[in-house]
């Protein structure tokens, strides 16, 4: 096979799987919403982080002992095999979900229809339209995270055993930042961690200047609150999604969310140009002052429990 062609089969792989993954997630969060009581929401979403930040830590030395036990492109495929058996196995978790039956819509429409009436339905619903706005802004410091990265590398280098330690504190902020989510989500709810989320991410590329320059250990803490940032995203994002909408609504709602997240598809190439044309500082600061503007979204996002 080409190289060329090689290309376009990789590319053709990941367009699938993407596919794929947007069907999943979709559904996903729909029997969330559709399964789990108002007062277990909470507890799962932060056991559910706990868990999966565990299970990050664990895969690492196994993923490296596996790559490292043939050589390429063998290694490979016993690592993508693995992941597919894996997942095989966990789609019959999906069976023993207890999910509650919903008749479905009379009024269905078609697939066009239903794009047609996106903009009705984000000036019907305010709450959806502040979410977007929240995505967006908040996504600006999400997908600068790689650029993190590269910045440290800058500094410090980039050897195998510097990215071990950069996952390592990164991983360790993430399960160590969930117990206190947990607390602040029974309190606070969901938005109250996400205001904890936007804070930690406002804060991050601060913290990344001001600290450049000092010695590695130091420097680490940096990726400790980027775990920080990340656990908080993932426990309250998809269930301040769920409080706002509802079991007929849920699964459209999820579709026009991930069509209108346009910061995680474009910023990533805009900001690659934007650091070559005038550097890291003024990239950073940018971002940290368009996710402390999400703050006052939080405020407008009203769940249907407030109405």
């Amino acid at each position: 096979m080409s190289p060329q062609i090689l290309i376009y089969a990789v590319f053709f792989l990941m367009f699938i799987f993407s596919l794929s993954g947007t069907f999943a997630g979709v559904s996903y969060t729909d029997i969330l919403g559709k399964s789990l009581a108002v007062q277990q929401r909470s507890q799962f979403f932060v056991n559910r982080q706990i868990f999966t930040s565990v299970a990050f830590l664990v895969s690492a030395p196994i993923s490296r002992w596996v790559l490292g036990c043939s050589t390429y492109p063998y290694n490979y495929a016993w690592m993508f095999g693995l992941a597919a058996g894996l997942l095989f196995v966990a789609s019959f978790g999906f069976w023993a979900i207890d999910e509650p039956d919903v008749m479905p819509a009379k009024d269905a429409h078609s697939f066009f229809q239903v794009l047609r009436e996106v903009p009705k339905h984000l000036r019907e619903n305010p709450p959806l339209l502040h979410y977007i706005l929240l995505v967006n802004l908040t996504g600006f410091g999400l997908t600068s995270m790689p650029f993190y990265v590269a910045y440290a590398s800058h500094h410090y280098g980039l050897t195998g055993e510097q990215i071990g330690n950069y996952l390592i504190v990164q991983v360790s902020g993430m399960i160590l930042s969930s117990f206190i989510w947990g607390k602040l989500v029974k309190k606070f709810g969901f938005r109250g961690v996400v205001r904890g989320c936007i804070f930690c991410g406002t804060l991050l590329p601060l913290l990344l200047l001001s600290l450049s320059g000092t010695p590695l250990p130091i420097f680490l803490s940096v990726f400790f609150l980027m775990g920080v940032t990340i656990s908080a995203r993932r426990i309250a994002f998809e269930g301040l999604l769920i409080e706002i909408s509802t079991n007929t609504n849920r699964a459209l709602y999820q579709g026009v969310i991930g069509t209108t997240s346009l910061t995680v598809a474009l910023f990533p190439l805009l900001a690659g140009g934007l650091i070559l044309w005038i550097g890291y500082t003024p990239v950073f600061l940018i971002v940290s002052l368009l996710v402390a503007s999400a703050w006052f979204t939080v405020s407008r996002i009203v769940s249907n429990s407030d109405l």
